[in-house]
């Protein structure tokens, strides 16, 4: 079996839709997807994976709209616990709010706080806590689960049973925080050590396949992460979206 994760062409995240880079990051996804059988097509109902996936393959595809594809939105109350001013210091200055995304926040403060990196005690940390991200992560997750057992794959523990394998394919067209935090699942690491980790662009896939090495007995293995050939190609420079400064003295995102 095949996943393919694809995260939405350059968000303008003010009209929840695609930048003008965006869209032709979505027309070059288009061309490059002809190749791919994508199976059955999975999308975010928020603005900007829902156009992308109109774009790309749109007409080809008959696109099924999943609500646990929607992205994590700001569920973290900063004032709850006193560290959190301290993990978000750099989205206070730049902007003043209340609650904030999981995974915006300093590497001083996440590397310092091993819990988070753990493949279980990321539950039990200050933010999970604080944003209930714990039942979120179920919720989830769960539906994910639900989708891979009517194609015959069933969760035990941290491994998939199934009777008979196959190589039915499933594409999500979703976002850098739900799609890490999925993945996540399949490998059974901490949401945050992926979040983290890897800088998934804008405009990239990522491909996932089962390994049945043993009759019955399934692993999800990541077979390419954050995959933007098909921009490389054409030259085209990605989107700055996913990352932050290289150098601190840079003009970028801090």
């Amino acid at each position: 079996m095949r996943l393919i994760f694809i995260r939405h062409r350059e968000p303008d995240y003010r009209k929840d839709s695609l930048t003008e880079k965006g869209i032709e990051e979505a027309r070059l996804l288009k061309e490059y997807l002809k190749r791919t059988d994508l199976g059955e097509v999975y999308v975010s109902p928020l603005g900007r994976a829902a156009l992308t996936a109109q774009i790309a393959r749109g007409e080809d595809y008959a696109l099924h709209t999943a609500w646990w594809l929607e992205e994590i939105g700001n569920i973290v109350d900063r004032y709850r616990l006193p560290e959190l001013q301290h993990a978000y210091r750099n989205s206070i200055i730049e902007k003043q709010e209340t609650h904030y995304i999981t995974w915006d926040i300093m590497p001083s403060y996440l590397y310092t706080h091993p819990e988070y990196i753990h493949p279980e005690n990321w539950r039990n940390s200050a933010i999970s806590i604080t944003g209930k991200l714990g039942d979120l992560y179920d919720k989830r997750t769960g539906r994910l689960d639900d989708l891979l057992a009517r194609h015959g794959y069933h969760r035990d523990g941290n491994l998939y049973k199934t009777e008979q394998g196959n190589h039915d394919t499933l594409t999500f067209f979703c976002h850098l925080g739900i799609g890490t935090l999925l993945i996540s699942h399949l490998i059974n690491v901490s949401p945050f050590a992926l979040w983290h980790g890897f800088a998934i662009n804008t405009s990239s896939i990522t491909e996932i396949y089962t390994e049945e090495r043993e009759k019955g007995t399934v692993i999800f293995r990541i077979s390419r992460m954050g995959d933007i050939s098909h921009l490389s190609i054409r030259n085209k420079e990605p989107s700055f979206n996913a990352r932050f400064c290289e150098v601190f003295e840079d003009d970028t995102r801090h």
